[in-house]
């Protein structure tokens, strides 16, 4: 798990999101809700109502596995919290050819009273459709500004600690 395996609050349950659902650990998911589940997502738009966003996880736990996708490539970067939303990334390292890096995806979640009201997930749905390519020269540096060069270091330095 990225968070830690306790369920005693909204923001955990929040930032447990993607492990839950490489998991297939759907009621965790699913219960974390203050109400409805809403879920907001790339490839599928606003699903609403608990048989529709269950059926969306399952769904969506079969196209991230095949793409590469497990619990165990599950890897933190930041996560940023405040009382009423968390911010979790992730990224998750794929098998798709010419990824040198995890690809970084987002769970945005408006936290109410007592769970999630809304989630909204982020992530390139062209790139992992297969529909771009990634293209290491964009990130290169061309004139050699500094914002630039310290661009391309980041991006190194994230490819390379997989």
């Amino acid at each position: 798990m990225i968070a830690e395996d306790v369920r005693t609050s909204p923001h955990t349950n929040a930032a447990n999101f993607y492990s839950d659902l490489l998991s297939g650990n759907f009621d965790a998911v699913l219960d974390a809700f203050e109400g409805e589940p809403i879920i907001d997502a790339p490839r599928n738009g606003l699903v609403t109502g608990y048989k529709d966003v269950a059926n969306f996880l399952g769904e969506e736990k079969a196209w991230l596995e095949s793409l590469g996708a497990s619990i165990d490539k599950l890897k933190l970067i930041k996560s940023t919290a405040s009382p009423e939303r968390v911010v979790h990334e992730v990224g998750i390292q794929l098998q798709i050819p010419t990824t040198p890096c995890p690809i970084m995806f987002a769970n945005v979640s408006d936290i109410g009273i007592s769970g999630i009201t809304a989630m909204r997930l982020y992530y390139s749905y062209g790139f992992l459709n297969r529909n771009q390519q990634f293209d290491r020269k964009v990130l290169q540096p061309m004139d050699g500004s500094l914002f630039e060069s310290l661009l391309f270091r980041i991006a190194d330095s994230q490819c390379n600690e997989v």
